[in-house]
């Protein structure tokens, strides 16, 4: 027992520490990026597929739905991989046990895709709303009973990086009802050239 805490304290350690470089490369101007044309979806199912564990840590379901099949858009697909996970993250700590968060991607409008990570959890407190992106920002953790600790640093880098695609990330949340985050990216072209997985 001893031993499986104290692995579980370096990892949460460790990801600390990876958040606070990140945050100090981006306000700094020198976090890099690969940018590439990549097809989206296939992108995202490979990201869902290599998380499962994070579901089954928390407890919950993760299900893709994809209204498209073939966008192509310009990132940095380890730096995507970050975002989305964050976001896959926050909705698994805050589902009722046995829930389930849907990861979806769909054309809102004429060259953009949002990609949102909807979960049904107890939503975000309306004080809480708009410090929401802010650094160290951490709702009330009573919202859930599970061990949902964090640094608070994530939605902040999230934002830089969908902020740096050419991108935007916002939310609706409802008290009781659940939260979507969604992010909007330009779509690059409708193409089905062959994807080659360049997540991490």
């Amino acid at each position: 027992r001893l031993v499986t805490l104290a692995h579980q304290g370096c990892g949460r350690l460790s990801s600390l520490v990876n958040d606070i470089l990140d945050l100090e490369k981006i306000a700094a101007g020198k976090m890099e990026y690969l940018m590439e044309d990549v097809q989206l979806e296939p992108l995202i199912d490979d990201i869902v597929a290599r998380h499962e564990a994070l579901a089954d840590r928390f407890g919950v379901t993760f299900k893709i739905e994809h209204a498209e099949t073939d966008t192509l858009v310009n990132l940095d697909a380890s730096r995507f991989n970050q975002a989305l996970v964050n976001l896959m993250s926050n909705a698994a700590k805050f589902s009722p046990m046995e829930g389930e968060v849907v990861i979806r991607s769909e054309l809102i409008e004429t060259g953009k895709i949002r990609i949102s990570v909807q979960d049904h959890g107890p939503g975000i407190p309306a004080g809480f709303r708009d410090r929401i992106f802010e650094r160290f920002a951490q709702a009330d953790r009573k919202a859930t009973q599970k061990n949902a600790s964090g640094s608070g640093l994530g939605l902040n880098i999230t934002k830089s990086i969908i902020e740096a695609f050419g991108g935007e990330i916002n939310f609706e949340t409802a008290e009781g009802e659940g939260t979507t985050f969604y992010m909007d990216l330009p779509v690059k072209a409708q193409s089905n050239l062959t994807y080659l997985t360049q997540a991490s």
